[in-house]
C-alpha cells in the first residue's frame, strides 16, 4: 500500500483544473437560473466599462464587490462578452456583473447612481433594466422573456467564463 504525502494541488493538473473551473461556471450559471426561476427578487449591476482601461476597471470592480458586501447582500460573480469585426482584425469586449440575490429596486438603483452604471432589477412580477440617469425602465421582460433572454445569455460564447 502506497501512502501519498503531499497537498491536494499537487493533485489539480492543467487539465483538471481546466473542468473544475467549466465546472464552476456550470455552477454559477444554475444558481442564477434557478433564483430567477424561482421568482426570487434580484438584481445585476456591471463591474465594468468597455470605455475604461483595464486598471480602472478592476479598481472599480473591487469597490463594487466592497460596497454590495458592505450592504450584506451576496453576490455571483460572472463575465460575458462580445466580439465584433474592428477593420482587419476583430476585437473583444469583455463585461463583468454582479449577480444579487434578494436585493430590492431601490438598493440596486442606488448602487447603480453610486458606480454610474446600469442596473438590472427582477423577481416574480418579471425584469426591468434601468439606467440610473433616468430612473426608468427601459427594457421589460415577464417572465416567459427573462427565461428566454437567460438561456440567449447562456447561450452566448464566453459567457460564466
Amino acid at each position: 500500500m502506497t501512502k501519498y504525502i503531499g497537498g491536494f494541488d499537487d493533485f489539480i493538473t492543467e487539465g483538471t483544473q481546466a473542468e473544475a473551473d467549466a465546472e464552476d461556471k456550470l455552477t454559477q450559471a444554475n444558481r442564477i437560473f434557478k433564483l430567477i426561476n424561482n421568482g426570487d427578487q434580484f438584481g445585476i449591476i456591471p463591474a465594468f466599462s468597455p470605455l475604461d482601461s483595464a486598471f480602472t476597471n478592476l479598481r472599480k470592480q473591487d469597490a463594487l464587490e466592497a460596497a454590495i458586501l458592505k450592504l450584506k447582500y451576496g453576490y455571483i460573480p460572472f463575465t460575458t462578452g462580445y466580439t465584433y469585426p474592428d477593420g482587419q482584425q476583430t476585437s473583444k469586449v469583455e463585461q463583468k456583473f454582479f449577480f444579487i440575490p434578494l436585493i430590492n429596486l431601490g438598493e440596486i438603483i442606488a448602487l447603480g447612481k453610486e458606480f454610474n452604471q446600469p442596473v438590472i432589477s427582477g423577481g416574480i412580477q418579471g425584469i426591468s433594466s434601468y439606467q440610473v440617469s433616468n430612473i426608468k425602465p427601459e427594457i421589460y421582460l415577464d417572465q416567459t422573456g427573462i427565461m428566454f433572454a437567460f438561456c440567449s445569455l447562456m447561450l452566448s460564447p464566453d459567457t460564466f467564463k
